[in-house]
């Protein structure tokens, strides 16, 4: 056995034992009793072989979790959607110590957490965190509220740390979903508050981008497009992703992309989804 998917199920973590040693995936999403991380600590111990854990839409308390030194060293993929993480207080420190234990991961997933309610230094933190993921290629931030503030603050250390390192990791990011943040409230500068990141080491070799549902208006879109059809950012994109509506203030001001803007766009990027 090698694949366990127990979830939306009342089955509890006692499922697994050492006779699971050789499991290289479990699903537990939607666990009909929710997930005790104490247990779930204990389980990663018995599964050193475990490539991808996904634990979506389950509420979790992750100190145990967090404190644990039993990770499998192996694993690639974890994926923690809709957990409510930021819900309980201290607990995105947590979340800091727990992905400093999993930093060989190539695919990590925290969107629907309200992670935006964290403080400066608390989001600082967590760019800092993901600068050790080395291996990264796949990272899902959505629908977490982080607003241009917060955003700028995971990405102005998460860029420092990459730049103050004398010889800069492979450059392995693919994907980026920042799909329902917020991004174009307060009036802020999409270009000016992506510039940083998309300029840097860490996004060269970026395939994919999500920006669906963040509130953009027309002008921020049409010059942050300008700039990847210079080629002053994100020269190996292949897919970006837009809301259907870019302004979202309201109905009235609601703008659709022409054909016309698409064709241009598209003459630049293979595929741009309006979805």
């Amino acid at each position: 056995l090698t694949v366990l998917d127990i979830s939306h199920t009342g089955l509890g973590l006692e499922v697994v034992s050492t006779r699971h040693a050789k499991l290289e995936k479990i699903r537990l999403r939607g666990m009909d009793t929710g997930i005790d991380s104490q247990k779930l600590a204990s389980a990663l111990a018995k599964l050193p072989k475990l490539k991808a854990l996904l634990i979506d839409m389950n509420v979790l308390k992750i100190q145990s979790l967090a404190e644990s030194n039993d990770w499998p060293k192996e694993l690639e993929v974890l994926t923690m959607n809709h957990c409510d993480i930021a819900k309980t207080p201290g607990s995105i420190p947590l979340l800091l110590t727990l992905l400093g234990k999993v930093q060989w991961v190539n695919r990590l997933s925290l969107g629907n957490n309200n992670l935006g309610v964290g403080s400066e230094e608390e989001l600082n933190n967590l760019g800092t965190e993901l600068a050790r993921l080395s291996k990264l290629e796949r990272l899902r931030l959505h629908k977490n509220a982080l607003g241009p503030k917060g955003l700028a603050a995971i990405t102005e250390t998460w860029v420092a740390a990459i730049e103050a390192q004398e010889k800069k990791p492979d450059s392995a990011l693919r994907l980026l979903d920042l799909s329902s943040n917020a991004l174009g409230q307060q009036k802020s500068d999409l270009l000016s508050l992506l510039s940083p990141l998309l300029e840097s080491h860490i996004t060269q070799q970026l395939h994919s981008l999500n920006l669906k549902d963040n509130s953009l208006n027309s002008e921020d879109l049409e010059t942050f497009i300008a700039a990847i059809q210079a080629g002053r950012i994100l020269k190996q994109l292949r897919i970006l992703r837009l809301g259907s509506r870019i302004d979202e203030s309201g109905v009235a001001s609601g703008k659709q992309l022409t054909d016309d803007e698409l064709a241009v766009v598209q003459d630049r990027i293979p595929w741009v989804l309006v979805e």
